[in-house]
């Protein structure tokens, strides 16, 4: 897969790059190849890059994206949303540990006694 970069803009305030790719071919590719893709051609590691949007043109065999790579992963964490940065990531198996529900459970009434 070849990936063309057209524009790359350094965004010193937030420490990140914005970039705009095209990818040609007739198929989509998936987050985490395009991630893998732009690693390559960046030389930076994929756990800095979030890929914002990738869509395939109508009528055409070029796919359109949008990417932030991070100058570290803290950065990336306080200024990109979470939802973004799990996409393309595969989840835990059912064996291992779940991250923690953020979700409030309801709370258990008291058994009642019988007298």
């Amino acid at each position: 897969m070849a990936i063309e970069i057209t524009s790359d803009k350094k965004n010193v305030i937030l420490s990140r790059r914005e970039l705009e790719f095209i990818l040609p071919g007739k198929l989509t590719p998936s987050r985490k190849e395009t991630k893998t893709e732009l690693a390559k051609k960046l030389n930076v590691h994929e756990n800095l890059i979030v890929i914002d949007k990738i869509e395939q043109r109508t009528g055409s065999q070029l796919t359109l994206g949008t990417a932030k790579v991070y100058s570290s992963e803290e950065q990336m964490k306080r200024l990109s949303l979470e939802h973004k940065n799990t996409r393309g990531v595969k989840k835990a198996a059912e064996g291992e540990a779940a991250p923690a529900s953020t979700e409030a459970k309801p709370a258990e009434k008291p058994a009642e006694k019988k007298a």
